[in-house]
């Protein structure tokens, strides 16, 4: 059965709230761009993607041993010097959507959404970030089969405001009646949807991508993904032998009708959501890694169910943001703390994580925590919950960049005071609003070269800062008592969980603080095809340069460039993040992968009663499986273990189980951390427990946790 593409205007402009996509990139393409501006636009680009932090390294990535080929190599600089032959051979002045079409490719590559060519809402010098690209449904993926799920809503408006109501009847239908999906254009739909994702949904980790699609699918900004036009066209083939066919409407965010007045004003809260986060990026004052272009939260869950939040669900919550609660599961008592972002109101967020930590000091009950949808914000936030869960394993993150012009601006304009000496906790540089002059010491002027070398005898060099960390912006008021072991944590993470959210998955991975359980993604993946977090990298935008260029008049009128004129700012991955495990010490976590304990066959998470009770009853699952037995490389804390007054005692996971006939150091009270020179806690420099339970001393047996720098 063929469909049209309904209440759409089929011309070369798209003049109208809707549109198909040939008659949107008609409208995108109006604007031109002399040869001249677009060869200066450019050739500034090039100098602050010096600063991505991940431009040397990407061209021979370092590889899991499992998965020789995981990450793609991508050469920055030879698609630079693609975009530049473009430019030179290009007329005198031609449409700026070809240039952006190109950049837009190059920024794709790295499959990194950190590294992005955004475009500023309230740019008016052309379309391309004026279109949302609309479909009438998700997908919803199981072992066996794919099926479709059509949302109530788009947006505050009816599906059938975009998409012809004989289509939308048909395709619900299917959903009704769980009537999987065979094929789409052709090719098996689970292939289809897994080399869909890969092409244009920019993650390094498939699963990562598929999760980023459903959620994206009903609506995206189109110069988030730029999808080709002839990608989306749709016929689909289902279990019943009916075909239907259509394709995706472009939706003009700009023009304002009564018809899409609410759906309208939704949208630009979003927006406006997401250009603070950009503003925190660019005043430093917190430190960000968050994808700022996601609107996937302008859908939600509810749209695609009848099921509604029963009442109160939390005792406390920030709607949207964070929230938390406690609930009984077959007599056991669980607590839950559910994270939604960490773009957040700092200090409420704060004060709410404290409300929590109290709820959570009642009983020692396992706490179990939902990361869903969670695209990232203020790292500083992210450490928070860390250092409050996890108060033995307190570890300032380590961190490099990138030596390049650039870079060095963004250490001078202030980006440096917020590094920190990992042994004296010392700024790099003074704390000033002035540009700093002086020199900005050995930790930048005798930079570092790692050498990377791949099984096929490539080679890449990545010439950086020694490593740093930063410091945190936050001082912890409420320090809770009845602190878990680490089998008492279950952390449930979709396969999304992206930037300031992996830093908060993949650092209870990487120190064994909890059990993490990964959902979403395909189903049948394995574990070894699956990664708690993407990209733990701390990002910047090309402002932060641009308008600190060696100076330091504060009232000297920013001066206009391409960018200004045309709406463009890059976000940059700027610093990236180092694992705790020796093995591995010059490979940033952006190229680790961390393995989840456990998978869970879910979608997603839902406030609902019934979505609350199915997340508990799979943590309690998790929970009986690991009170006794344990992996390598697991702890629990006993308090029979007696050593010095900063010292927490415990017992390791030895052959599948902990050895309660030794007591050895598992963590640091105090917020001390693990020395990384001695392997004790703080300035001790030895340590002895006894163990009460049987009378002996036992001499420490120190946790692998060393860094090296």
């Amino acid at each position: 059965m063929l469909f049209a593409l309904f209440l759409v205007s089929v011309l070369s402009q798209c003049e109208t709230q809707l549109c198909t996509p040939s008659a949107a990139i008609g409208e995108m393409k109006k604007t031109m761009i002399t040869k001249l501006k677009a060869q200066n636009f450019f050739d500034n680009m090039v100098k602050y993607i010096g600063a991505f932090a991940f431009f040397d390294i990407a061209k021979n990535p370092p590889q899991p041993e499992s998965m020789p080929n995981y990450h793609t190599p991508v050469d920055i600089q030879a698609e630079i010097n693609t975009i530049n032959t473009f430019i030179k051979d290009s007329e005198e002045q031609f449409p700026l959507y070809d240039l952006f079409i190109r950049l837009f490719k190059m920024f794709a590559l790295p499959k990194d959404l950190h590294f992005a060519l955004n475009i500023q809402s309230n740019t008016t010098t052309h379309k391309i970030g004026d279109f949302l690209v609309i479909n009438p449904f998700t997908f919803q993926l199981t072992k066996d089969a794919v099926y479709i799920k059509v949302p109530e809503k788009i947006g505050r408006s009816p599906v059938t405001d975009f998409f012809d109501k004989e289509l939308v009847t048909l395709l619900k239908s299917k959903d009704d009646n769980n009537i999987s999906l065979s094929k789409i254009n052709g090719i098996k739909a689970t292939e289809f949807i897994e080399n869909y994702a890969k092409k244009y949904f920019r993650m390094k980790n498939t699963n990562a991508a598929v999760t980023l699609l459903k959620n994206s699918f009903v609506m995206s900004k189109y110069e988030n993904f730029a999808i080709e036009i002839n990608d989306m066209n749709f016929m689909l083939s289902f279990s019943d032998k009916t075909e239907v066919n259509y394709t995706s409407v472009f939706f003009n965010t700009k023009i304002k009708t009564d018809k899409f007045k609410e759906t309208i004003e939704k949208y630009n809260k979003i927006i406006l959501k997401n250009e603070i986060t950009r503003s925190r990026i660019n005043t430093q004052k917190h430190k960000v890694s968050g994808y700022s272009g996601f609107i996937g939260d302008f859908i939600k869950k509810t749209d695609f169910s009848s099921k509604q939040k029963n009442g109160d669900l939390f005792n406390y919550s920030i709607p949207d943001v964070i929230a938390c609660g406690q609930r009984v599961v077959s007599n056991q008592k669980f607590y839950i703390l559910v994270v939604y972002t960490f773009n957040s109101d700092f200090d409420k967020f704060l004060a709410l994580t404290d409300q929590c930590k109290k709820l959570f000091d009642e009983s020692d009950d396992p706490i179990v925590v939902i990361l869903d949808n969670n695209s990232g914000g203020t790292v500083d936030l992210s450490a928070h919950i860390q250092d409050s869960l996890a108060p033995y394993n307190v570890f300032d993150v380590l961190v490099s960049q990138r030596i390049s012009e650039s870079t060095e601006i963004v250490m001078r304009s202030g980006g440096a005071a917020q590094l920190l000496d990992p042994k004296t906790k010392k700024s790099r540089i003074p704390r000033q609003k002035e540009y700093y002059k002086e020199d900005l010491g050995k930790w930048y002027d005798s930079p570092v070269t790692d050498v990377f070398v791949s099984k096929s005898g490539g080679e890449s060099k990545f010439v950086r800062t020694q490593k740093s960390v930063y410091e945190k912006e936050f001082k912890m008021k409420y320090n809770m008592k009845n602190v878990r072991n680490p089998n008492q944590i279950i952390m449930f993470t979709d396969q999304f969980c992206f930037s300031a959210c992996s830093f908060l998955s993949k650092d209870f991975r990487q120190k064994n603080a909890a059990l993490l359980v990964a959902y979403s993604g395909l189903p049948y993946s394995t574990i070894q095809e699956r990664d708690v977090g993407q990209s733990p990298t701390v990002v910047i935008t090309d402002k932060l340069i641009r308008y600190n260029n060696n100076t330091n008049d504060e009232n000297k009128e920013k001066e206009l460039d391409e960018f200004d004129e045309y709406g463009f700012e890059m976000q940059i991955s700027f610093s990236p993040t180092y694992p705790r495990n020796v093995s591995f010490p010059k490979i940033p976590d952006e190229y680790n992968i961390h393995y989840p304990h456990e998978y869970f066959e879910n979608e997603a998470f839902e406030e609902s009663e019934e979505s609350i009770t199915k997340f508990l009853e799979e943590a309690q699952r998790v929970f009986e499986k690991y009170r006794t037995r344990c992996d390598e490389g697991m702890y629990i804390f006993d308090d029979k273990c007696i050593g010095n007054k900063d010292s927490v005692g415990g017992h390791i996971c030895q052959n599948g189980q902990y050895n309660y006939n030794k007591c050895v150091l598992v963590g640091c009270k105090n917020g001390l951390e693990l020395n990384q020179t001695t392997g004790f806690c703080g300035n001790h420099t030895s340590e002895y427990f006894v163990n009460s339970a049987f009378g002996i001393f036992v001499l420490i047996l120190s946790l692998s946790l060393l860094f090296l720098f």
